[in-house]
C-alpha cells in the first residue's frame, strides 16, 4: 500500500473517529470535553487529507497548513482532557502560544523559503511540549477511579511524541543508519494510525468510567436537594450496621421533618418551599462531619445517619443542626420567611435491633415532638426524652 492510500485511511479514520464521539456527545449531554477530542479528530485528519492532496493545492501552502493542523489538533485534544477533569483553562494560553510561534515559524521557513524540513523539526519538538502540558494534566487532575485509564493515556500519548521526535532523528541521519527518508515517511502512517486508534480508545475507557459515576450519583441522590435518596442511605446504612454488630461500633439516627412546610408552600407557593429546602440541605451539609450521611427521604422529612456517634453526641449533634434550621431565612417575593424543624434522635441498642426499628424508634420521637409543639429535639431512647429535651441541651 503506498504513501497516497495511508494518508486517505488516516483522514477517513479520524473521521470515523469524530463522528463517534459526536454521536456520545448527542447521547450524553452531560459529557465534558467530548466536543473538543472531536473537532481535534477532525483537524488531525484534514492534516492527513491536505498531504495526500498535495497536488490539488501549492505546495508549500498545503504542507505549511497540514502541519499547522497538528498542533492545533493536540490543543484541541489538551483542552478536551483539562475540560473533562474540570481544569478547562490548564495551560490554554501556553498551547496558545506554541501554536502562535510555530504558525510564524512555518510562515518564514516552509511557506517563504521553501525549508519543510526545517519545519518538521520544530513540529516534533512543538507536539512534544504539547504532549508533556497533557500528560501533567492527566497524572495531576482527575478521581481515583479512573486513575489507571488516565496513566494508560499518558503512556500512549508520550510515546506518540517520543515516536515522532526519533522519527525526524531517522530523518536527519537516514544515511548514517542505512534507512532511506522515503521508507520511514511511508513507516511512520500505519504507526500513527495504531496510536491514534489507541488514544482515542483510552479517552472513551475514561469517559465510560466517568459516565457509570456520573449515573451512580444520578441514581442515589435527590434530584432537587443533591441530598442522598432513600434508597442510597439504607445501601450505607446496612454497611454500618455490619460494622456496629462486628465491632460494637456506635451508630445514631436523626429523623427530622420541617414545621409547617405544607402551609409554606400553600401560601408562598411551591418555589418557595423547594428553596427552603435547598437552603436547609445546604445549611445541614456544611454543619454535619465528612462521615455523616444525609438524605431526603420525601417530601420534607430527611434522615440523618451517623456513624461512630453515640446517644449523647447525636442529640447534642440534632439540637445544634435545629439551632441552625431555625436561623434559616427563605427569600420569597418581597419578604423573608423562617424555617423550624422537628428532630427525633435514636442510636443502635445492639446486635438484635434492625435499621427499620432504630429509625422507626427515631421517627415516633420525631412525632412526640411536633405533639410538644414543634421545633425541638427529641430523643427515641428509654431514658428521660419528652419533649423537654431540646430545653434540657440548651
Amino acid at each position: 500500500m503506498n504513501t497516497y492510500n495511508l494518508l486517505l485511511i488516516n483522514a477517513l479514520t479520524m473521521l470515523v473517529y469524530a463522528a463517534g464521539l459526536c454521536s456520545l456527545h448527542i447521547s450524553y449531554r452531560r459529557a465534558r470535553g467530548i466536543w473538543w477530542f472531536m473537532v481535534s479528530c477532525v483537524a488531525a485528519g484534514a492534516s492527513s487529507a491536505l498531504i495526500a492532496g498535495h497536488n490539488l493545492f501549492p505546495r508549500n501552502l498545503h504542507l505549511g497548513l497540514s502541519m499547522l493542523l497538528l498542533p492545533v489538533s493536540l490543543w484541541l485534544r489538551h483542552t478536551g482532557f483539562a475540560e473533562f477533569l474540570h481544569v478547562k483553562t490548564r495551560h490554554l494560553w501556553t498551547n496558545a502560544v506554541l501554536v502562535a510561534l510555530y504558525a510564524g515559524f512555518l510562515t518564514w521557513f516552509v511557506v517563504l523559503r521553501n525549508e519543510p524540513l526545517h519545519g518538521f523539526q520544530v513540529l516534533s519538538v512543538i507536539l512534544a511540549i504539547q504532549t508533556a502540558l497533557s500528560v501533567e494534566v492527566l497524572l495531576r487532575f482527575g478521581i481515583e477511579e479512573n486513575h489507571l485509564l488516565r496513566i494508560i493515556t499518558s503512556i500512549v500519548i508520550a510515546l506518540v511524541a517520543l515516536f515522532r521526535l526519533l522519527w525526524q532523528v531517522v530523518e536527519i541521519r537516514s544515511n548514517v543508519l542505512g534507512v532511506s527518508g522515503e521508507s520511514i515517511a511511508h513507516a511512520q502512517w500505519p504507526v500513527n494510525m495504531l496510536f491514534n486508534a489507541a488514544t482515542i480508545f483510552c479517552f472513551v475507557g475514561i469517559f465510560v468510567s466517568q459516565m457509570g459515576l456520573d449515573l451512580r450519583e444520578i441514581a442515589s441522590t435527590d434530584a432537587l436537594t443533591g441530598a442522598l435518596n432513600r434508597r442510597a442511605l439504607e445501601s450505607q446504612a446496612a454497611r454500618e450496621m455490619a460494622r456496629c454488630r462486628r465491632y460494637g461500633f456506635p451508630l445514631s439516627v436523626v429523623v427530622m421533618d420541617l414545621d409547617h412546610f405544607k402551609q409554606l408552600n400553600d401560601t408562598h407557593g411551591h418555589n418557595a418551599g423547594d428553596a427552603a429546602l435547598c437552603l436547609v440541605v445546604r445549611d445541614l451539609q456544611s454543619a454535619l462531619r465528612g462521615t455523616d450521611l444525609l438524605c431526603r427521604s420525601g417530601g420534607e422529612e430527611f434522615l440523618i445517619l451517623l456513624p461512630h456517634t453515640d446517644h449523647a453526641t447525636a442529640l447534642h449533634l440534632a439540637e445544634r443542626l435545629r439551632k441552625r434550621i431555625s436561623q434559616i431565612v427563605v427569600p420569597v417575593e418581597n419578604k423573608k420567611v423562617g424555617v423550624t424543624a422537628s428532630l427525633g434522635v435514636a442510636s443502635w441498642n445492639g446486635a438484635a435491633e434492625s435499621w427499620t426499628t432504630m429509625v422507626k424508634r427515631a421517627d415516633a420521637a420525631l412525632y412526640m415532638a411536633k405533639n410538644a409543639g414543634r421545633n425541638r429535639v427529641v430523643t427515641g431512647e428509654e431514658h428521660p426524652s419528652s419533649a423537654e429535651t431540646s430545653e434540657q441541651l440548651a
